[in-house]
């Protein structure tokens, strides 16, 4: 694709250089030598002024004095606005530390129970190889590879998979230039492109998220601020996020969120109508997951999130239900998609 840079045409230059060239351009012979010396003191008077003045006019900004945006991997930190919009400093989801947290604490007390963050003293360093997954080594690797990406109900909609059909590269430049605070963008939702990647080699997970073939499923998530999902359940699963931020609402297997799920709400349309209003009893388990943790959902949380930032993530999902009331859930849905 090409640069479009917009050109700044000096017509105004050009025609005051051709005025002066041509042979009708009154002739300074015959001013007199009076009016010269007044026209001399009265160009260099507005020298002056105009070079004292212009420190007191406001300037137009040139794009290399606007402050730069901010990026980590390549990726877009979340901006000041959407931070004001969307963060939130509360957190009633529990958070633990991986390096004095173990298995068994995990099956006894989280496992098909409660949702749970684990971070790490070195980020996402802890848990796979950030670099690899930064802006300039996806596009070098894959590039050319299709991806599919969708809005957050459409994903729903489609059982967890993207409609929108483009390039790595041509998703990614769009995603640069979009703006964070116009509407809903376009959030990868692909279940192929992690596991037909080399990504799978540098996921290095405490063993409570260990990764097992024919068990699990992958999802691989890019999207820009104010994309996510809409509220959705499915079976026990966890999501890491390597760049970005992802704010999560989160409700009990028992606990239908306020406002439904499909067809209802957009995520961004819950937040903003549906939210707000919602009496105490009503309200989400919510967190506001950083770079380089990992969140697990028990099977039948529902959950909808709204990410901060460009945000890059890994979905690691068990195919089939472990819990009774799933698994007739999971049956209704192939009867349906039958």
């Amino acid at each position: 694709m090409k640069n479009r840079k917009t050109k700044h045409v000096k017509n105004g230059s050009s025609q005051n250089n051709n005025v002066e060239s041509t042979s009708d351009s009154p002739s300074l012979s015959g001013l007199s030598s009076t009016a010269l010396s007044i026209g001399a003191v009265s160009i260099i008077f507005l020298s002056i002024f105009v070079v004292y003045t212009s420190d007191l006019l406001p300037k137009t900004l040139r794009k290399s004095d606007l402050p730069p945006i901010s990026t980590k991997g390549g990726w877009r930190l979340a901006s000041d606005n959407v931070l004001q919009k969307f963060g939130s400093s509360k957190c009633t989801v529990t958070r633990k530390d991986a390096k004095y947290f173990t298995n068994a604490e995990f099956e006894k007390d989280f496992r098909f129970k409660k949702p749970l963050i684990v971070s790490f003293d070195n980020g996402a360093s802890g848990w796979t190889t950030p670099e690899s997954w930064s802006v300039e080594s996806l596009k070098k690797e894959y590039g050319d590879w299709l991806v599919y990406s969708g809005s957050s109900l459409e994903i729903v909609r489609r059982g967890g998979n993207g409609n929108v059909e483009s390039s790595f590269t041509e998703f990614v430049d769009q995603l640069i230039r979009s703006k964070d605070d116009k509407g809903e963008p376009l959030y990868i939702f692909d279940r192929m492109f992690y596991n037909d990647s080399s990504l799978p080699t540098t996921l290095k997970p405490p063993k409570y998220f260990e990764i097992k073939d024919g068990r699990d499923d992958s999802i691989f998530f890019l999207g820009a601020s104010s994309s996510g999902v809409s509220f959705h359940k499915h079976a026990d699963a966890w999501n890491g996020v390597i760049y970005g931020e992802k704010r999560w609402f989160l409700y009990p297997v028992n606990h239908t969120p306020p406002g439904g799920v499909y067809p209802g709400f957009t995520q961004i349309e819950w937040f903003e109508k549906v939210y707000p209003l919602l009496p105490e009893s009503e309200k989400p388990i919510e967190c506001v997951q950083k770079a380089g943790e990992i969140l697990y959902l028990p099977e039948g949380t529902y959950h909808g999130t709204i990410n901060m930032g460009d945000t890059v993530a890994i979905g690691i999902q068990r195919k089939k239900a472990s819990t009774k009331q799933e698994k007739l859930v999971y049956e209704g849905w192939s009867f349906i998609l039958v």
